[in-house]
């Protein structure tokens, strides 16, 4: 299995396993955590692997013996920085058959990190061997199309409508699906749908929710043998949608 076939058949486990995974696997994936890549490079970030189910508090948690603890500066960049990278550790477990869960509301003693004065905690990820089964069928993902999410300036491509369906699947923050594209032939502009809630923890959480569908176009791009970049142009209108946030652009070349 390819990280691309993990994107369709990935769940979130609510039931976890407590007896530990191996040591050999702990490894491989502190390995892999090493060589992830950033959505954007200007912004510090610290990656932890937490063993101390008992001290994790909040709401909507999943008891597991594992726990990724993403911290950085506390921005909206930064919590798309977050859902990027972490995406791809996320699709990294599910090929190795490892289950996770995405914990937004998860929070833990600050004296269990050691993180520079700069950065906190911004999400945590539960993880370890599922109780249950731990891949999706098609006709659970409940997603809007992606012509629903999509504004087409040119005659879509293939390789364009595949692109976005990954990104059209992507998990979000109680299901909301806040992204939104205007897409043109080498070029798909990404938006965030404006929150009008009030609850600042579901604004955070769809930064993160965005990250993570950049993820999954960039893992698309990569199977379908298209160099691909994500660039913010500091210039772009954002009128082009109404309600939406522009975030940044996939520029595209095929190989």
């Amino acid at each position: 299995m390819k990280l691309y076939d993990a994107i369709y058949i990935r769940r979130s486990i609510r039931k976890f396993q407590m007896t530990p995974l191996e040591n050999t696997r702990i490894k491989k994936i502190d390995q892999f955590i090493r060589n992830v890549q950033p959505l954007f490079n200007d912004l510090s970030y610290q990656i932890d692997i937490i063993t101390l189910p008992t001290e994790v508090k909040g709401y909507f948690i999943s008891k597991a013996p594992y726990y990724l603890v993403f911290s950085g500066e506390r921005n909206e960049d930064s919590y798309r920085n977050a859902g990027y990278i972490l995406e791809q550790i996320v699709l990294y477990l599910t090929v190795k058959g490892i289950g996770s869960c995405y914990q937004g509301c998860a929070k833990m003693p600050d004296q269990l990190l050691t993180i520079p004065k700069s950065m906190e905690p911004l999400i945590m990820v539960a993880f370890g061997k599922p109780k249950n089964e731990w891949r999706k069928l098609p006709s659970e993902q409940k997603r809007m199309s992606v012509d629903e999410l999509t504004k087409w300036k040119t005659e879509p491509s293939d390789s364009l409508k595949l692109i976005l369906k990954a990104a059209s699947v992507a998990p979000s923050s109680f299901n909301s699906q806040p992204w939104r594209f205007v897409a043109e032939e080498k070029e798909i502009h990404i938006f965030q749908k404006r929150n009008l809630s009030f609850l600042s923890s579901m604004q955070k959480m769809n930064a993160v929710d965005l990250g993570i569908c950049i993820e999954h176009m960039m893992v698309a791009a990569e199977e379908l043998w298209i160099d691909a970049i994500i660039e913010k142009s500091l210039s772009f209108p954002e009128k082009v949608l109404k309600n939406c946030q522009y975030v940044a652009t996939m520029k595209m070349e095929k190989n």
